[in-house]
């Protein structure tokens, strides 16, 4: 038995409707991501006494801190689990300690755990001994840069590890670090010409520097850099807030010592973000920071990933939707920001993939077959034919944005980039199970998840970036051996 037409016909308007609203925010995205060159704080209600100390108007050392690398003092920490991460974490180590191009001291902060079933493991005693037998200070240039390598002995997540290195850091700006990020070498010069005073946080741009392991890298890398180049970079310019992405982000260390990481939510630097905007403070988003990453390598880790990330947004709109609607900190941009935010992403998962499909459907014929007693009929799928078009073109010219911004030794071929194109779809379908599946796991309370595994270093290289060819041969002026006990 066929579907009554008028049914057919309103899951098809329905549908290139969809299709046509996610491509117009793809193109105010884009357009926005354009601008960002002459992005400026949004404007919203006055901070109160509350909010003031994330504003940074309250603390003196902070009333006059601008885009001076002198008004600056940078702090980075670098959370790590182990065995996890042995693999990857000295050579992130070494690129901020070596490799950086800023003149001014700086400071890093290692902070790892692992579980007592792992202390045992040969990999990770060697490792242990290797950080802590480092050169504790070393003098690159005129800067000097510090080390400090600390254990966590209490802590289970990441967030517990963030927690513990912004209180053992002594900057006012602290950076957030994953093991498995390279800055580029001019970044930290990017962070404070870009710094203002009424900056609370700054998220960079990444990049993925594996994306030649297999079709999967390549495919993931393709929607990192839509994702960071375009919907972030843009997104954060009309919504008038932008969002932590868990790392490569700078916060203004009196603000991050306020709010701490929650290690009971899954995606922390999502809910980190929204708090911070519940009490007035602003992250901006600049592209110009930009940082390399791992991604997952087969179906099974990334599969993890996205699950976690899914559940981690579904848990943070729930928590926090409602207090962003009533908040009086938030401006009606921002409101309607977070509300289009919210509800495409947690909608996207079940109109995306049938309004591809469908408007596809109808775009390659030339009639809309229904039941002859149909009142409803597009004449020769016009609108789905444009529509269609519209969403394949705004689709192209964002991924050649995107992939100009790349560093040239990391763009894909060309032929690469068409088989990822294909391949695209069935990716989105498989984000798609990923995200309904987060949901229901909320839903029915289930908060187990799985550590996703960190791909070597070592097939890509073991890569630096820097921003133009320097020496890295330093020699260590003070060695400062901490014997405090880990």
């Amino acid at each position: 038995m066929s579907a009554p037409p008028v049914l057919i016909d309103l899951l098809n308007r329905t549908s290139i409707g969809t299709l046509a609203l996610i491509t117009s925010l793809s193109i105010v995205d884009f357009i926005c991501a354009l601008d960002m060159g002459r992005w400026k704080s949004p404007s919203g209600s006055k901070p109160d006494e509350e909010s003031s100390l994330l504003m940074g108007k309250v603390l003196d050392e902070d009333i006059e801190m601008g885009g001076k690398p002198e008004d600056i003092r940078l702090s980075v920490v670098i959370p790590c689990y182990l065995p996890n991460e042995v693999d990857i974490i000295e050579n992130t180590i070494d690129q901020l300690m070596y490799r950086m191009d800023y003149d001014a001291d700086y400071q890093v902060v290692v902070v790892y755990n692992y579980s007592q079933a792992e202390e045992l493991k040969t990999e990770v005693q060697q490792l242990e001994y290797r950080l802590k037998s480092r050169e504790k200070i070393v003098q690159v240039g005129s800067s000097e840069r510090e080390l400090v390598v600390k254990r966590c002995s209490t802590s289970s997540s990441k967030a517990e590890n963030v927690n513990y290195g912004v209180g053992l850091s002594s900057g006012n700006v602290v950076g957030i670090l994953d093991a498995d990020h390279l800055p580029m070498s001019n970044s930290l010069s990017e962070v404070a010409r870009l710094w203002t005073p009424e900056t609370c946080a700054l998220q960079g741009s990444s990049f993925v520097r594996n994306q030649d392991r297999n079709m999967l890298t390549r495919i993931v890398s393709i929607e990192e850099g839509l994702v960071y180049n375009v919907h972030h970079c843009g997104g954060s310019f009309w919504r008038g807030f932008g969002v932590f992405g868990g790392s490569n982000g700078f916060w203004r260390k009196s603000a991050l010592s306020q709010l701490l990481f929650d290690k009971d939510m899954l995606t922390e630097d999502i809910d980190v973000s929204l708090r911070a905007l519940l009490l007035g403070g602003i992250i901006r988003h600049e592209p110009s920071v930009l940082s390399s990453e791992l991604v997952p390598e087969t179906v099974h880790d990334l599969w993890r990933q996205r699950l976690r990330w899914a559940q981690g947004w579904f848990q943070c709109s729930y928590k926090h939707f409602g207090e962003l609607m009533r908040s009086r900190k938030t401006s009606l941009q921002q409101k309607l920001g977070v509300t289009v935010m919210f509800l495409m992403r947690e909608v996207w998962y079940y109109l995306m993939p049938t309004s591809i499909v469908i408007t596809a459907a109808t775009a390659l014929r030339r009639y809309l077959e229904v039941d002859a007693k149909s009142t409803v009929h597009i004449n020769e799928g016009t609108v789905s034919n444009v529509i269609f078009l519209m969403f394949i073109i705004t689709f192209s010219v964002e991924l050649l944005y995107s992939y100009a911004t790349i560093p040239r030794q990391q763009r894909l071929s060309y032929p690469w980039i068409l088989l990822g194109i294909v391949c695209f779809i069935p990716f989105v379908f498989f984000l798609v199970l990923a995200g309904i599946t987060g949901q229901f796991r909320e839903m029915y309370g289930c908060q187990r998840w799985d550590i996703t595994s960190r791909p070597s270093d070592t097939a890509s290289g073991n890569r630096t970036y820097s921003s133009e060819t320097r020496a890295t041969n330093s020699q260590s002026c003070t060695i400062a051996v901490d014997k405090q006990e880990q």
